[in-house]
Formats: structure tokens, sequence, C-alpha cells
């Protein structure tokens, strides 16, 4: 199983909460447990923190989403009270946008970025 959560320096307290419940719940003592943990990140949160005092979100994973960027703007659009107009971080073009620095990261024309908590192999 692959477990996907908020990164712990999130500024949002509920998303730190999040990260440290479900590392609880995960821990590595029992058959049901995800063999792997990735963070993501969160425009408008992840990148908020206090640099230097919480933990800066540093990738070590790339998924290649490049088929699929058409198909995660449909669903943020779904959400359309959460989504801002551009400059704000939180609209489709600063999404765009992240999505293709972090894909030009890799060689690929959009990715998402993750931090590796734990992986079970």
């Amino acid at each position: 199983a692959l477990l996907f959560t908020p990164f712990i320096g999130d500024i949002h307290f509920d998303h730190r909460l999040f990260f440290e419940s479900a590392l609880v719940a995960c821990r590595p003592n029992g058959a049901k447990i995800p063999r792997k943990i990735l963070a993501y990140e969160t425009l408008s949160e992840t990148n908020w923190n206090a640099p230097g005092l919480s933990p800066a979100f540093a990738p070590n994973v790339y998924y290649d989403i490049s088929e699929y960027l058409g198909k995660k703007i449909e669903a943020l659009e779904i959400f359309a009270s959460q989504m801002q107009a551009f400059p704000n971080e939180r609209s489709i073009e600063a999404v765009k946008a992240l999505a293709t620095l972090r894909g030009a990261t890799v060689n690929c024309r959009a990715a998402e970025a993750f931090v590796l908590i734990r992986e079970i192999l």
C-alpha cells in the first residue's frame, strides 16, 4: 500500500496534525501497513513555513504527471471555492507552473514532487 500525506512543514496546523497522526497509525509493527509513505507539497501551505525553524520541503521522489495534468486541473476546478485568481498561489496557473517546474527538474513536461518518509522494500 502507498500513503500520501501532507508535508510536516506545512503552515496549516491541520496538515501537521494529519502527518503526525498518519505516522502513528502507520507504525511498521503490523501486517497491514503502507509499504511507502510520501509527503506532498501544497501550494500556499508548504512554502509559507518559517525558514530555518521549520523543515524545508526538499523533494526526492517525482512522479511524471504529463499525461494527467489536464485531469488534475479538471479536479481542481470542482473545488472552485478553494481556488483564487492568478497571481495567487492557489490559482490554476500557479498549479500548472509548479507542475512544469517540478517536471523540468526531472526532464519531463509535468511532475508531482514528494518527500519519501519511509519505504519498505
